[in-house]
């Protein structure tokens, strides 16, 4: 009651203002004392009415509530008193009725049928004073209904006002600009806070001004063309516009859309104004940074081009300026810490210095003013020590900017050769991202100035060979394309001779690289005296070199060239107090009689070299009509090799091995065999040479590796109780061709789910000590996962102790030629020996491969030799034949 201002002073004021007094009062109590006889009459009338005109569901909700209260309700209308409680049954029954959602012309329906009802009702029982009677009852119904109509009104207040807090609420959280507007008169009606924050002026004081008053005056015009589009198509944008903030005159770029709505049979217009600021911002350093990565391509372009360094500094300079939009860029090179050369500016551009006054920059004097200043400011500094003198610093800063400029660095090595400085006509110009791109601007340019420093160096780099200063094989290529076509214009005979250093590998490895490049010095200066002023000799390879022997009479006079070159090899060369004997291999090639180009030329000159190199070398051979036979056939042969391989024609065979101890299984070795359709089984000694010369050796050796495992495998789900381990082969062209062999043949393991232990791997000792660094990690990293390794064919190489102590392996596998003749043979039973001592001081288990009879057998037991394995115990058996003999040999030992 407080919140509609009803209180009992107020009730007896609207009692007076409609005369009802105690005459009145008297009246109707009057007619109250008949109420009980007209009860039933009237009773039911205000709720039947009311239900025909509501929902069934809200007339119960309505019936429920108003049970009991409907008869008090219109009993104490006539009884009274009518005083504070009587109001609040009054709002009471109001507040029921505006929660119900019903509207107040069906409680005054309803109340009139009531009202109609009762004075029907009652006429019997006040004949001659009806008119006294409904004057009463209408003031009644005027004070109930008034009441009533409070509640109403008093409620629509309090939501409308709950609305527009939240309208506001939701308006001021936007971080964009509302203006409602008057669409006739382009009044400001409403303002979020936003809008407030843009224009520095409070919502009370822009309310009902003109919408021109947000933006600057010049816009006018474009703001009053967008609001009569507004009216028409109900839409408008203006996509750039500027709003002014009145406490700092400041212009801020907004977006501004217009939508007309109709509200009450009036027009208005609401206006979004949308900050834009940091969108134009960023459109602004997008293009900046567009306008520099043309810079950067057409530097790159230039860079090409440029074959001087001062033109290319000109260009870089007006390509800042051009492509880049720059005011200004000059270029200076810094000859030492306190003097730099100017050497290319930009022409005819403008730029702002610390006075703010805008000069041309044209003349080279100027330029030196700014040089000044940049000594001062940037690259040089100047302190006072204690003594009062100035000493001179380096700045260590490299990229130094501000507002409106950048110095950018160009270095040579670690050191600063010269200075760019750009000068830009807007305000924070140089970001991180622009300094970035700037940087690597420099550095193209700082690599390309090296670039045509060097040029002379490059070009020597890229025809000759810098540790002999002998022409390299790019230009010996290109002279033997040359000595071909006038051969063939002048009829002339020359010859191509590939000429190799024999052991060259050996020597690196035992006294080192530099060791070794002073062998190829020595084998270089020897050439170089022999050879004639028309030949051209060339470093071809590491260790091979190259001739063209021109204008030959008949083969003999090569021949005799050739022992020239030769004679190296009669005394020894002395290099760090050492003597060596150097013997070379050597291959030759005629034109025209041997090949008609220098493709063909070199190819079977390099097969004549592999011919004298697989002579033992220390010798020379010609080319000839054999040698290119021998090469069709290995061709041939390779291609059968490769139609195996798709057609699967190769398999596995395995070899026991013995346990000398326990004299049973311990691990079978696997082999590779070629079943070939017309020639049945084909020599491993056949086959595998040719597939190690060529990249099949690559595909088989992961087939050998996968197949193994697949066998693994089968052994493993079958139950077969074959618990030994499977030792593969790996070649050297493995390991020398994939630098990932060891990590591809542990993942292989991984992805077949076998236990690692059952996989060993064997390896040759010269394999070994050709890759001892590369051998030794992949080793370990085999020994970390499970994998166990052995040295195959142990005693044939040149194993170091050192290195053997090292190598994570589990066994030594002794050769089949030192156990060929045992046990009489003297010098193999000692070498025997010794091998089996040593591996057991290195705690590694001893494998005697070739064990072919009974005394070789008895004899390797008795020296404490682990494991044997030959054909003294088993040939090697398919994966079928093998499990027959496991399962028969386990049976004979029990």
């Amino acid at each position: 009651m407080k919140e509609l201002k009803i209180d009992s002073a107020e009730i007896q004021r609207r009692l007076e203002a409609l005369h009802i007094g105690e005459k009145e009062k008297d009246l109707l109590k009057e007619i109250f004392s008949v109420y009980d006889k007209i009860r039933d009459k009237v009773k039911y009338s205000f709720l039947d009415t009311l239900k025909l005109m509501i929902s069934s569901k809200t007339y119960d909700r309505i019936k429920k509530e108003l049970n009991v209260k409907q008869e008090d309700y219109f009993a104490r209308m006539l009884k009274g008193p009518y005083d504070i409680e009587y109001a609040k049954s009054r709002v009471e029954i109001g507040y029921i009725f505006y929660h119900a959602d019903i509207k107040p012309k069906c409680y005054i329906a309803a109340f009139a049928e009531y009202y109609s009802t009762l004075v029907s009702a009652i006429e019997p029982y006040f004949k001659g004073r009806m008119g006294a009677v409904t004057a009463v009852l209408n003031k009644m119904l005027l004070l109930d209904t008034n009441l009533f109509m409070e509640t109403y009104f008093h409620e629509d207040k309090k939501r409308f006002e709950k609305l527009y807090r939240k309208y506001s609420t939701v308006i001021d959280a936007m971080r964009d600009g509302v203006v409602v507007i008057d669409a006739d008169t382009f009044k400001i009606v409403e303002v979020n806070h936003r809008i407030e924050e843009f224009t520095a002026r409070k919502r009370k004081n822009l309310i009902g001004k003109d919408i021109f008053t947000l933006h600057p005056a010049e816009f006018q015009k474009i703001i009053k063309t967008s609001l009569e589009k507004a009216k028409k198509e109900r839409y408008g944008l203006i996509p750039e516009l500027y709003i002014v903030n009145q406490e700092s005159g400041e212009y801020q770029p907004v977006e501004v859309t217009y939508a007309k709505f109709e509200l009450d049979d009036e027009n208005y217009i609401v206006k979004i104004v949308r900050d834009i600021k940091d969108r134009l911002s960023i459109q602004k350093k997008l293009s900046r940074l567009n306008r520099l990565y043309r810079v950067l391509s057409a530097v790159n372009e230039q860079i090409i081009r440029s074959t001087k360094k001062d033109e290319l500094y000109q260009a870089i300079c007006r390509i800042i300026v051009e492509e880049g939009g720059f005011k200004f860029a000059w270029l200076a090179e810094i000859e030492d810490e306190e003097f730099i050369n100017p050497v290319a500016y930009s022409k005819m551009a403008f730029f702002y210095e610390e006075s703010g006054t805008e000069s041309e920059l044209s003349e080279e004097e100027n330029i030196k003013e700014i040089i000044e200043k940049l000594k001062t400011k940037g690259y040089d500094t100047k302190t006072q020590t204690g003594n009062g003198k100035f000493v001179h610093e380096k700045l260590t800063i490299p990229i130094w900017h501000e507002k409106e400029q950048v110095g950018i660095p160009l270095y040579k090595g670690t050191e600063i050769r010269a200075i760019l400085k750009i000068y830009s006509n807007e305000v924070d110009s140089f970001g991180n991202e622009e300094i970035h791109l700037f940087k690597e601007i420099a550095d193209d340019i700082s690599y390309a100035i090296t670039t045509i420093e060097n040029r002379k160096h490059l070009e020597f780099l890229t025809n000759f060979d810098l540790l002999t200063r002998l022409p390299n094989r790019h230009f010996y290529e290109e002279r033997l394309e040359t000595a071909v076509y006038s051969a063939n214009f002048q009829k002339e005979v020359f010859a191509v001779v590939l000429i190799d250093i024999d052991q060259f590998k050996l020597i690196n490895d035992t006294y080192g690289y530099g060791f070794g490049d002073k062998v190829i010095l020595k084998v270089a200066e020897h050439l170089k005296q022999i050879i004639r002023p028309q030949d051209i000799l060339s470093r071809y390879g590491s260790d091979e070199f190259a001739l063209i022997f021109f204008n030959i009479k008949n083969k003999e006079e090569i021949i005799r060239f050739i022992k020239k070159i030769n004679k190296l090899s009669s005394t020894p060369i002395e290099i760090n107090g050492e003597e060596l004997f150097i013997t070379l291999s050597i291959g030759v090639s005629l034109f025209p009689k041997d090949a008609h180009n220098a493709d063909d030329l070199r190819t079977i000159a390099e097969t004549a070299l592999n011919a004298a190199k697989n002579h033992g070398g220390n010798t020379y051979i010609f080319y000839s009509e054999e040698m290119n036979t021998m090469a069709q056939s290995k061709i041939r042969f390779q291609n059968e090799l490769k139609k195996a391989i798709k057609n699967r024609e190769f398999e596995l065979f395995y070899q026991p091995q013995i346990d000398l101890v326990k004299m049973k299984i311990c691990c079978a070795e696997a082999l590779i065999r070629w079943r070939h359709p017309k020639k049945g089984l084909v020599s491993p000694a056949q086959f595998i040479p040719i597939l190690e010369e060529s990249y099949l050796i690559e595909e088989i050796g992961l087939w050998v590796i996968e197949e193994a495992c697949r066998q693994i495998l089968v052994w493993q789900k079958q139950k077969l109780e074959i618990p030994i381990a499977v030792s593969i082969n790996i070649s050297a062209k493995q390991i020398s061709r994939n630098n990932n062999f060891f990590s591809d043949l542990i993942e292989i393991v991984a992805k077949n789910r076998i236990n690692p232990k059952l996989l060993h791997v064997e390896i040759t000792e010269s394999l070994i000590m050709e890759n001892i660094d590369k051998v030794e990690k992949g080793l370990q990293l085999l020994k970390e996962y499970g994998i166990k390794s052995a040295i195959d064919d142990f005693g044939t190489g040149y194993s170091s102790l050192y290195y053997l102590k090292k190598l994570p392996v589990h066994a030594l596998k002794i050769d089949q030629t030192f156990i060929k003749h045992l046990p009489t043979d003297e010098d193999d039973t000692s070498i025997t020996k010794a091998i089996i001592s040593l591996s057991k001081s290195l705690g590694k288990k001893t494998i005697a491969e070739g064990v072919e009879t009974k005394e070789q057998f008895d004899f390797l037991k008795e020296i404490n030799c682990d494991i044997a394995q030959g054909y003294f115990f088993s040939r090697p058996l398919p994966a079928k034949q093998f499990e027959e003999f496991y399962k028969e040999y386990n049976n004979s030992i029990k």
